[in-house]
């Protein structure tokens, strides 16, 4: 289940849930919030100091060359289902 977060600071907040097969988390740095896919989830880039990140798969969760946790950072990466 990846969160969604709209309008943040601007208008109300909503969430939005939403689970593909397969996820690539390319935006550097990683912002604060729930990743998840049904198979597989793959990621090389950084959680900077004092984000909060999880990460959940499936089958796998990939951390690939580049893939940085900051220190002051919270990271949890787990296999477990995804689900709308």
């Amino acid at each position: 289940m990846n969160t969604v977060v709209e309008g943040t600071g601007v208008t109300n907040q909503r969430s939005l849930e939403i689970c593909m097969n397969y996820h690539e988390v390319l935006v550097d740095p990683i912002p604060s919030q729930v990743y998840g896919a049904q198979i597989n989830l793959d990621c090389a880039t950084r959680v900077k100091n004092f984000s909060n990140v999880r990460f959940h798969a499936g089958q796998s969760v990939e951390l690939d060359p580049g893939f940085e946790v900051e220190k002051g950072a919270i990271f949890l990466g787990e296999i477990e289902p995804c689900s709308n």
